[in-house]
This record gives C-alpha cells, sequence and structure tokens, in this order.
C-alpha cells in the first residue's frame, strides 16, 4: 500500500502491488503457500502489506500464525457485507424489512470507517436470551 496526492493535497490509499494466492480445498493447503508468500523479499522490504481475506474458516488462524508480523489483514468488502446480512437476518426473523435497513445502516457505518455501533448492535442481540441458538451462534461469528 502506498499513498496517492492529488491536487487537493489529501492522502489517498493506493495499491502498489498486488499478489494473488489461492488454492482448492481447506485454508490448512493454503498454509504452504502463504509461507512462500510471507518470506519473499519484496514483502520484507514493503512499507506496508495488507493480506486481504475471504470468510473461509481457519484464514484468521492463519494469518495470526503466518502474517501478523509482516501485514495487516482484513476481510473483503463483499464477505463482509454477506456477513452482515446474514446477521441481520439471523438477528431480526429472517428477510424483513427490517433485517434489511439494519443491514443497510451497518454496511454503511461500517464502509464509512464507524463501525462501533454496528458492533455494539451485534454484541446486543447476542445478549438477548430469547434468541435462538442458530441465530446467537450466525451473531458471535458476525
Amino acid at each position: 500500500m502506498g499513498q496517492h496526492r492529488p491536487r487537493t493535497g489529501t492522502g489517498i490509499p493506493q495499491l502498489r502491488q498486488r499478489r494473488r494466492v489461492a488454492v482448492l480445498g481447506a485454508s490448512a493447503a493454503l498454509q504452504p503457500r502463504g509461507w512462500l508468500e510471507a518470506v519473499r523479499p519484496s514483502l520484507s522490504t514493503a512499507p506496508q502489506v495488507l493480506w486481504r481475506r475471504d470468510g473461509a474458516r481457519g484464514l484468521g488462524r492463519l494469518e495470526e500464525e503466518q502474517w501478523a508480523a509482516v501485514a495487516g489483514g482484513s476481510l473483503d468488502w463483499s464477505h463482509a457485507v454477506q456477513s452482515l446480512w446474514q446477521g441481520a437476518a439471523a438477528g431480526l426473523d429472517g428477510r424483513t424489512t427490517r433485517a434489511r435497513r439494519w443491514c443497510g445502516w451497518a454496511r454503511h457505518r461500517w464502509r464509512h470507517g464507524q463501525p462501533d455501533g454496528v458492533v455494539a448492535d451485534v454484541v446486543e442481540a447476542v445478549a438477548v436470551e430469547s434468541v435462538p441458538a442458530s441465530a446467537r451462534e450466525t451473531l458471535t461469528a458476525l
């Protein structure tokens, strides 16, 4: 990642170089390839590295084990929105107007760097005793 400075003088994050690493199968199959990427010389000298991932099980653990020392991590936007929708549907009784409104609000807040209200809503929903176990599981994963 780098900074682009347009005429306005405001710094805009800009991707300098991109590499994709993927495997077909379980996240454990990604471990050797991930390690090879982590030890590449250009990665160790880069001023900033971002590890972007989908929401597959095990990738968070892989990120902590292999990439935490050299890269910051994030969930890609499309998978993050998908998780928000699953949480809204689970916590607000399915595909209701209320769930769609909450998801739109949450997506907007998250996109503009204001996730605190979203996180607070999810934590509050998990704490409600009448929430079914399957919905609680989905909300906790979110």
